[in-house]
C-alpha cells in the first residue's frame, strides 16, 4: 500500500458499494456471476475480461500522463507513447491513470474502467498485459490473483473498432476480478497495419521492473490498487478498542461477579475523512473452571466509526476469557482484507463492594445535585433557597468501574408551612456506576430535607449527611403572563401529616385535567413525561380530590397576585368518637350543618377552629373546610 493510503478515499457503506456494481456490471457484462471467488475466477482472459459493452466510450478527458501520448504522424518511430494515444474514462474512475512510478488507488466504489488507444495508422491487433496480487495484510508481499498470476501474466486482446480500425478499447472489470487491497499492473502492446516498426511496447518506453518471489519480473507501465477499508495491516493503527470495565493501561479493572464486559471499537483518525469500519466481531475463548468452550460476538451497528458489542459478555463469576477482534470487508459472503487485533485476557473479579465502608457515602461515591443543593444546605434551620417549581436531580457515581451500586434510594421529609410528610424514593440506575432521581419542583414555601442511601453487590449499605432546601419565590424562568401552577395538598387530621398517592382533579368550564399526588406529599399536574409543572390560564378552576374513599371538592383562583396558590384539604384516616376535642372530623361536620353550625357546635371545637383560621390567614393559604 503506498503511504498516501491513510488519507485517500475510504470504504463507503457497504451497501451503496454492492447497489453501484450490480447496476454497473449487469448492464455490461454477460459473464460468470459478479465477485465470484478468486479460486473460481476463469483463466480465460479472452472470453471475459472485454465482455464489456461493444461501444468504446472515450468521453474521459486526457490528464497531464494521457497528455505525454499521442501520433505526431502517419507512420511510427518505434515510441509507444509518440505513435498511441492512451486514455481511460468510466463513470466510476475518479481520474485519468498515471503512468509509474506513481501508484494510482481506485476507490472501492470503482465498478471498472475503459482503456482507449488510438493511432493515426490503422491497427492490427492491441493487447493488455495484466498481473496483479492479493491484498498482503501483514505479510510483504500478496498471494497471486487465480488468472493474473505475476508468473504468468493474462495477455487479453483489446477490441479493434471495425468502422475505425485505429482505435482500440479494453475494459478493467475491476469489481470482478479484482477486490479491494489488490495491487495491479499491466502494459500495452499496439501491433500496426503495415507499419514499420510493425510493433510498440508500452515496456519498452515507459516502465519499471516489479520482482516477485522466484526469480520472476515483470515491466509495468500503470499501477494501480483497489483501496482497502485499512490505512495499515497492522489492527492496532487502523482500530482502537475500549473496553467497559477498562481492562488496559496502568490500573486495569476487571468486572465484579455481577458485572457484564463489554467491548467498544473506533475507527482511528489520521487525518482527513475517518472510514468506517465494515464489520467485526469478538472471537473469545470461556474458560469456567478448566472447561474452556469457543464464541464469537459481532459489533454493531455495521460500517460505522464506532462500534459496540451486540450482547456483552457474561457476567461469568469466577470466569476467565482470551479474546481477540477481526474486522473485514464483507464480500459476497465471504471476508476481504481481514485485520486481527492481539489477544487480551481478562477474568470475573471476587471485587465489587465499597472499599470503605464503614466511611459513609462521601467516601466511596460522587454525590452532586442540580441546581446544587448540597452547599450551605446541610441545616434545616439554614436550607439551600431556589426558585419555586424547580425540580432536583440527585445524582450518584461509582469512580471504580468495578464497584458497581446494587440499589439506591433518597430518603426525604417534605415540610409544608409546618405540616410534613416522609418517605423514600428509589434512584433510577443509568449503568451500574451510576443513579439518580428527580424531585418535583416544590410550591412556595416548600421544603425538603434529604439523604441518599446506597448499596453494593454485597447489600452494604453506606449514606450520606442530611441536606435541605427551600423552594421559595418566583419561578425560574418567570412565569408567562396570564399563567400560573396549581398545588393540591391533603392534610390527615389524625397525625398522619401531608399524605402523597392520592387523587386529584381540577377543571374549568374548557379543559380539566386528573393525577395523583406525588410522593413527596403534594399533587400539581405536570407536562407530560416530565416533572415540570403545567402552566393553567389565570381564572377559577374546581379542584377535586378522592382520600378514603371520600371525595372533597373546593374551588381556587389563580391570579397575578396569587401566581401559585395551594389548596389544602382536610382527611381523616379513621373515625374519632364525638367526645374526643383534640381531632374531630371537621371536614365532615362543617359540610354537614355549614360553617355557622361548626361554630356553636362545641367550645373546645370553635376555638380549633378559630386557631386554624388565623394560621391559614397569616400563612396566606387557602384551607377549604
Amino acid at each position: 500500500m503506498s503511504a498516501s493510503g491513510a488519507s485517500r478515499s475510504r470504504l463507503l457503506p457497504l451497501v451503496a458499494v454492492l447497489a453501484i456494481a450490480t447496476i454497473a456490471l449487469v448492464a455490461s457484462m454477460s459473464v460468470a456471476p459478479h465477485g465470484a471467488p478468486i479460486a473460481a475466477r476463469t483463466s480465460s482472459v479472452s472470453g471475459s475480461l472485454p465482455g464489456a459493452p461493444a461501444a468504446s466510450p472515450r468521453g474521459a478527458e486526457t490528464s497531464s500522463a494521457a497528455a505525454r501520448s499521442g501520433p505526431d504522424s502517419g507512420t511510427w518511430n518505434s515510441n509507444f507513447f509518440h505513435d498511441i494515444e492512451v486514455t481511460f474514462g468510466g463513470q466510476t474512475l475518479p481520474s485519468q491513470l498515471e503512468p509509474v512510478p506513481y501508484l494510482n488507488t481506485l476507490p472501492i466504489t470503482t465498478t471498472g474502467f475503459w482503456v482507449n488507444v488510438s493511432s493515426l495508422a490503422p491497427l492490427l491487433f492491441a493487447n493488455v498485459t495484466i498481473w496483479g496480487t492479493q491484498w498482503p495484510g501483514t505479510s510483504s508481499v500478496g498471494l497471486p490473483i487465480t488468472g493474473f498470476s505475476p508468473v504468468d501474466p493474462a495477455v487479453a486482446p483489446m477490441i479493434v473498432n471495425h468502422s475505425s480500425p485505429n482505435l482500440a478499447s479494453f475494459y478493467f472489470d475491476t469489481y470482478r476480478f479484482f477486490w479491494p487491497g489488490s495491487l495491479i499492473s499491466f502494459n500495452l502492446t499496439a501491433v500496426g497495419n503495415k507499419t514499420t516498426p510493425s510493433e510498440v511496447k508500452s515496456a519498452t518506453n515507459d516502465s519499471v521492473p516489479v520482482s516477485y518471489p522466484g526469480g520472476y519480473t515483470n515491466y509495468a507501465t500503470w499501477q494501480f490498487e483497489v483501496d482497502t477499508p485499512w490505512a495499515s495491516a497492522n489492527f492496532t493503527d487502523d482500530i482502537a478498542i475500549a473496553t467497559t470495565p477498562n481492562i488496559f493501561g496502568p490500573s486495569p479493572t476487571e468486572p465484579n461477579a455481577d458485572q457484564s464486559f463489554d467491548v467498544t471499537i473506533t475507527a482511528i483518525d489520521l487525518g482527513g475523512t475517518v472510514a468506517p469500519i465494515p464489520y467485526a466481531e469478538l472471537v473469545y475463548q470461556l474458560d469456567q473452571n478448566g472447561s474452556i468452550a469457543s464464541y464469537s460476538e459481532p459489533f454493531g451497528p455495521e460500517n460505522h466509526t464506532t462500534m459496540s458489542l451486540l450482547v456483552p459478555l457474561g457476567p461469568y463469576p469466577g470466569s476467565s476469557i482470551t479474546f481477540n477482534i477481526t474486522a473485514y470487508l464483507p464480500w459476497d459472503g465471504g471476508a476481504l482484507d481481514k485485520i486481527a487485533s492481539p489477544a487480551y485476557k481478562m477474568a470475573w473479579s471476587s471485587e465489587g463492594g465499597w472499599w470503605f465502608p464503614s466511611q459513609g457515602l462521601l467516601e466511596n461515591l460522587g454525590l452532586s445535585a442540580s441546581p446544587d443543593v448540597l452547599v450551605g444546605g446541610v441545616s434545616p434551620t439554614n436550607p439551600t433557597a431556589i426558585s419555586t417549581d424547580e425540580p432536583v436531580n440527585i445524582t450518584i457515581h461509582e469512580p471504580i468501574e468495578n464497584v458497581t451500586i446494587a440499589s439506591a434510594t433518597v430518603d426525604f421529609t417534605y415540610s409544608d408551612e409546618g405540616y410534613n410528610h416522609s418517605g423514600s424514593v428509589a434512584m433510577r440506575a443509568i449503568g451500574l456506576n451510576t443513579s439518580y432521581v428527580v424531585l418535583p419542583g416544590l410550591p412556595a414555601g416548600g421544603m425538603v430535607t434529604f439523604y441518599v442511601i446506597a448499596k453494593d453487590i454485597n447489600g452494604n449499605p453506606v449514606s450520606s449527611g442530611n441536606f435541605t432546601y427551600l423552594e421559595v419565590g418566583p419561578t425560574s424562568p418567570p412565569l408567562p403572563a396570564g399563567l400560573g401552577l396549581v398545588y393540591v395538598e391533603v392534610l390527615d387530621l389524625n397525625g398522619g401529616g401531608l399524605l402523597g398517592g392520592f387523587g386529584y382533579s381540577i377543571a374549568n368550564a374548557t379543559w380539566s385535567t386528573s393525577g395523583t399526588a406525588n410522593a413527596l406529599g403534594f399533587g400539581t399536574p405536570t407536562l407530560p413525561g416530565t416533572d415540570l409543572g403545567y402552566r393553567v390560564a389565570f381564572g377559577t378552576y374546581a379542584v377535586s380530590v378522592l382520600v378514603y374513599g371520600v371525595e372533597r371538592n373546593a374551588e381556587v383562583t389563580v391570579s397575578a397576585s396569587s401566581p401559585t396558590p395551594t389548596v389544602l384539604f382536610l382527611a381523616e384516616s379513621s373515625a374519632i368518637p364525638e367526645t374526643t376535642t383534640s381531632s374531630t372530623n371537621v371536614e365532615v361536620l362543617a359540610a354537614g350543618i355549614g360553617l355557622a353550625g361548626a361554630a356553636i357546635a362545641t367550645v373546645p371545637l370553635m376555638r380549633w377552629l378559630e386557631e386554624r383560621r388565623e394560621k391559614k390567614e397569616q400563612e396566606e393559604r387557602r384551607i377549604t373546610l
